[in-house]
């Protein structure tokens, strides 16, 4: 059950995942404040965007937000991906 709060909403990762990620939650959200938080400076750059966007070492105190998306690979099976961008075109609008 998706939280009905979608104000801030963060995705983990700087890689082409993410950036999909964070294009279609765009589109998808464009109220809503989307943040991406990284660690590859060069790609983030990539971000412009998004509203938001930090190097894993540069986050702040306070930071907080109301949904995430983990878009690193981490050993996943190929499907995995797709999985994870699916739950992103399924969130409904409240």
């Amino acid at each position: 059950m998706a939280l009905s709060k979608r104000d801030r909403i963060v995705v983990w990762g700087s890689g082409s995942l993410a950036f999909v990620q964070a294009t279609v939650l765009r589109a998808k959200f464009p109220d809503a404040t989307i943040i991406v938080v990284g660690k590859n400076h060069d790609k983030l750059r990539l971000f412009s965007f998004v509203d938001e966007v930090y190097e894993l070492q540069d986050i702040p105190e306070d930071f907080s937000f109301d949904h995430a998306l983990l878009s690193v690979w981490v050993a996943m099976p190929v499907r995995k991906p797709f999985v994870t961008l699916l739950s992103i075109l399924n969130l409904k609008e409240r």
